[in-house]
């Protein structure tokens, strides 16, 4: 292991040697565009518990453009066409690591707020509240999904997919 190929740093390295797609569709920007959704959609969550009445506005924004990226980059590369094996495992293992990193994190939350509640921890007290975290949830899961999914696209169908 320790004279192995380190594959992380030779995965982003193929991805950073091609950034010519501009389409947002190829592996590379569906990546960049979901982690700045996940960022748009915490700075909606903290705008949110801070009482600014906009954050609740930019967390569904981040959840629905996530969601519209996600039904793009599947017209554009799949068409009505149904997935082969590859591709149906690559959606079920990138809809695992989605729901799963977003049941971990809310299970985190939940126990750290039976700890800290007392000491400011911040908790939904209002359906104005509850609302844009319950939205920052699918969200994650749909952003979360997509950048697996962008990162487990084998190079050579990354290429494929960058060239068009």
């Amino acid at each position: 292991m320790a004279y192995g190929k380190n594959e992380t740093a030779e995965r982003i390295r193929q991805l950073l040697k091609r950034p010519r797609n501009l389409a947002l569709t190829g592996p590379l920007m569906s990546i960049i565009v979901n982690a700045f959704l996940v960022l748009v959609a915490i700075a909606g969550l903290v705008a949110v518990a801070n009482g600014v009445k906009a954050g609740q506005q930019l967390v569904f924004a981040a959840m629905v453009w996530s969601t519209t990226h996600t039904l793009i980059v599947r017209a554009k590369h799949g068409g009505n066409e149904p997935l082969d094996e590859r591709e149906r495992a690559l959606a079920t293992e990138a809809a695992a690591v989605g729901g799963y990193t977003t049941s971990l994190l809310a299970a985190i939350w939940c126990l750290l707020l039976g700890i800290f509640a007392d000491y400011g921890m911040w908790f939904p007290q209002s359906a104005k509240e509850w609302l844009p975290l319950g939205y920052f949830m699918i969200g994650l899961m749909t952003q979360t999904t997509n950048i697996a999914t962008a990162w487990r696209t084998p190079p050579y169908a990354a290429e494929l997919l960058d060239e068009e």
